[in-house]
């Protein structure tokens, strides 16, 4: 049953025909192809639809695959031979090596078939186009039931069925392996765009058809002909635009009828709530539908599940205001108001700000004066003739808005969720909509996507959750179990990044390139539900600067520094990854913007080598295939694409894990803590630290994990710079002991020929003096950014200045 007649039911025995309670297995699987013919087109034969097939995708020719006619085929009359109903649709069964690929595959069958002519697009009564092919894209959900069986026929009957055997190719071949399919290159997916675009050129005719009866239809009855034209206009921007202006007729789930307007000016009654379907109440014997979002902190919308999903945006009645010479400030103060109430602007970073394409972006002028204007009517008046008329909002009114900070009436917005998340005080942000205890803005098209978050789970449920969790992960091989759990904080980091006041960044290193560590960070970020801001490495500070501005004004929920050559040093990453809040000066003004850090950052790299302050702000886990040409051995399915099509999921067996260690008390497992991530290491890293001791292990397979703090005790041990300052201090110490010296003397020590133990080598002070020899500056400065630190049980201490110059030592601590 459905999740809404399962709740309604309370039937807590029942399971829900949903991906929530169904899954595509880990092994061997059948992909199941639902064949049918073009509208107009006869009927297909097996071999034609395998043959068809194997010409898009030539790899299906040695595939292990059945061919059958549809269940419901090929029924005649017992006694005239009459066929009441020949032949139909093709059935198509691959087996496959693993069932979590088949999505990803089963799309790219479906763009190869477009690409080679075999897509178009169907007309709906409504002029919806679906997108169609010889092969079904709705049909590969794990959810979904194949009636393969054939027709019921009560023995009374005069008709029988009289279907083919199933044809059976390749019986004898391994399953199919669908990870050697490749995605579509984007040259490809260029093409397909193109084709698509053409067809829906093409059938615009049948198109517009359509609307215009749907349109008629409801225009019945009206006699009045400007009755008519007024109802016509708002009938052509829902079907047209899809969107609901206040006068236009919602039915509630009840069957009562209730009015855009009247929806509007109610949130607090209307938001969540299910009608049926905006343009089709009957459809699906008047099943409820229509989802609304009052509170989606852009417009306000109605999500319709009808004919594969649409969104239809709600419009309230607009104010009227009345305009005068002087009355700008009065105009002002009462369009804030509305414009506030509308819940599409926000201010965040001292700016006006609204969200798009899945990010933030700044309130420019002219798309405040269209928004605006969508909101309040304005009437001028004409000084002569004493009256007023319509008019475009004042000139000014925009650009004194945007320039009223202080004044503005917006919430503050501090950061985007895509998914639940816990609060810092246990409590769980599950309902969309903007939280007003967090600052945070919960997104979400599909509240029925949720998945459950279990509470207190048992050790059952526990095991449970973390095997979903780690299901897209278990095939990279990380060395040991303190990687292990550095990738298992980097997924409970990701979910709960946006209520964390500082996290560190996530590393993910390899020895040889093609192991798979761009697919594990970004897999990780897709527990987000984005797909993560690539930012390619600079060296230049100032271009640093400017791409992690960028990237924490736009609120992205991951960063990924991809593929990166050499080692991670960055200042500007170090400041960020331990404040609160960033601020730098807006582009082309002297004005400051004071930015949230809740973003996730990852990096990638062979080697990868993290130096200076970084090492103790960047956890790094090593995968390793133990193998020269890693990028040889194929993957059962991707993992990008498997987190992509279920995030919902896993993000919620992380919530559940996080959720069994907050019932459990959320006891500290060590006493140590992780200076400038206190609150990330009470809440992830402890949680990772106390799964790893319970047993787990007595219920299923799950990885070892260790403490992912290890990883930055490596980091800062692999530390070239670290490598080069304790071999200075040593050297130092065995030269000179505890006595003072001046850099000069140092420096002319090293220059006479004696062996390397009896005094601080030449080449050693090259290097640190970054030339082609010594320099008493470079090196003055060395002992300065030094000094007090302590490495290997040696620390740097400034002494007397003698003659005008600094005396130093290195004390053996």
């Amino acid at each position: 049953m459905s999740k809404k007649r399962k709740a309604d039911n309370k039937d807590t025995n029942a399971i829900t025909r949903s991906n929530e309670c169904f899954d595509w297995p880990k092994d061997k699987a059948v992909f199941l192809g639902d064949c049918d013919p073009g509208p107009g087109a006869d009927a297909l034969t097996p071999e034609q639809v395998r043959s068809t097939l194997c010409e898009v995708m030539p790899e299906l020719a040695d595939a292990p695959m059945v061919l059958w006619h549809s269940a419901s085929s090929h029924i005649y009359h017992k006694e005239t031979g009459e066929a009441l109903k020949g032949a139909g649709g093709i059935r198509v069964y691959i087996i496959v090596a693993d069932g979590r690929d088949i999505p990803r595959f089963g799309q790219i069958l479906f763009d190869r078939l477009w690409m080679n002519g075999h897509g178009f697009y169907v007309c709906s009564k409504l002029g919806a186009l679906l997108p169609r092919s010889l092969l079904n894209a709705s049909v590969w959900q794990p959810e979904r039931l194949d009636f393969a069986a054939g027709a019921y026929i009560a023995e009374h009957e005069q008709i029988e069925q009289k279907r083919p055997a199933p044809q059976i190719f390749n019986p004898d071949a391994e399953p199919f392996n669908t990870s050697s399919i490749s995605d579509l290159s984007n040259e490809e997916k260029e093409q397909l765009v193109g084709i698509n675009n053409a067809e829906r050129e093409a059938i615009k005719p049948a198109q517009h058809a359509a609307r215009e009866e749907w349109i008629k239809e409801r225009l019945e009855g009206l006699t009045d002909e400007k009755e008519r034209e007024q109802k016509r206009l708002i009938l052509e921007k829902a079907i047209l635009d899809r969107k609901l202006f206040a006068d236009y007729v919602l039915t509630a789930k009840n069957g009562s009828q209730v009015t855009v307007g009247e929806i509007m000016d109610d949130p607090d009654k209307w938001h969540n709530q299910y009608l049926k379907d905006p343009l089709e109440p009957d459809y699906n014997d008047g099943a409820n539908t229509g989802w609304l979002n009052l509170k989606s902190g852009g417009k306000p919308y109605l999500y319709s599940h009808a004919h594969g999903g649409a969104s239809y945006t709600l419009y309230r009645q607009t104010t009227t205001l009345k305009v005068a010479g002087g009355e700008l400030p009065r105009v002002l103060n009462e369009t804030s108001n509305i414009i506030a109430l509308s819940g599409e602007t926000f201010q965040r970073a001292g700016l006006l700000v609204r969200i798009a394409d899945d990010g933030i972006l700044a309130v420019t002028q002219p798309w405040l004066k269209n928004h605006i204007e969508e909101n309040v009517s304005f009437l001028r008046l004409d000084g002569r003739k004493k009256t007023y008329f319509p008019s475009d909002s004042p000139p000014e009114l925009a650009t004194r808005y945007i320039h009223n900070r202080g004044a503005w009436r917006e919430p503050e917005r501090v950061g985007l969720l895509n998914g639940p998340l816990f609060r810092l005080d246990d409590t769980l942000i599950d309902s969309p909509g903007y939280d007003v205890k967090t600052g945070l803005l919960l997104k979400s098209r599909n509240i029925e996507g949720f998945y459950k978050v279990t509470r207190n789970p048992t050790i059952l449920e526990l095991c449970e959750a973390f095997q979903t969790l780690w299901e897209p992960f278990e095939h990279f091989p990380f060395v040991g179990p303190d990687d292990a759990a550095g990738a298992l904080a980097a997924m409970l980091t990701t979910i709960q990044r946006p209520i964390l006041p500082t996290a560190p960044a996530f590393g993910f290193n390899a020895h040889v390139a093609g192991s798979g560590k761009s697919y594990l960070a970004k897999a990780i970020s897709w527990l987000s539900g984005n797909e993560p801001s690539e930012m390619p490495r600079s060296s230049e500070p100032e271009e640093q600067r400017k791409r992690f501005t960028a990237a924490l004004l736009a609120g992205r929920s991951s960063v990924l520094i991809d593929n990166l050559n050499g080692m991670l040093d960055s200042d500007i990453l170090c400041s960020i990854l331990t404040s609160e809040s960033y601020e730098d000066r807006k582009l082309g003004v002297s004005e400051n913007l004071n930015l949230s850090t809740r973003s996730l950052f990852l990096v990638t790299g062979n080697n990868l080598t993290v130096v200076k302050d970084l090492c103790r702000r960047v956890i790094v886990s090593t995968i390793d295939h133990g193998t020269e040409k890693p990028s040889k051995l194929a993957f059962p399915f991707n993992p990008v694409a498997r987190v992509r099509e279920n995030w919902l999921k896993y993000r919620a067996a992380g919530l559940t894990i996080l959720s069994a260690y907050i019932a459990a008390g959320s006891p500290r497992i060590t006493s140590d803590s992780v200076g400038s991530f206190e609150v990330w290491d009470n809440t992830i890293r402890q949680c990772v630290l106390w799964l790893s001791r319970q047993d787990l292990r007595l219920y299923s397979m799950v990885p070892d994990l260790g403490d992912p703090i290890n990883l930055l005790d490596q980091s800062y041990h692999n530390d070239p710079e670290l490598a080069r300052l304790e071999e200075y201090l040593s050297s130092w110490h065995r030269t000179y002991s505890n006595q003072e010296k001046t850099v000069a003397k140092v420096m002319q020590d090293a220059g006479i020929d004696l062996d390397d133990t009896s005094s601080i080598p030449n080449d050693l002070l090259i290097d640190i003096s970054g030339g082609n020899k010594p320099n008493s500056r470079a090196i003055a400065a060395f002992m300065r950014q030094n000094e007090g630190r302590y490495v290997n049980g040696y620390v740097i201490r400034k002494g007397r200045v003698k003659s005008e110059r600094q005396l130093w030592s290195v004390l053996k601590a």
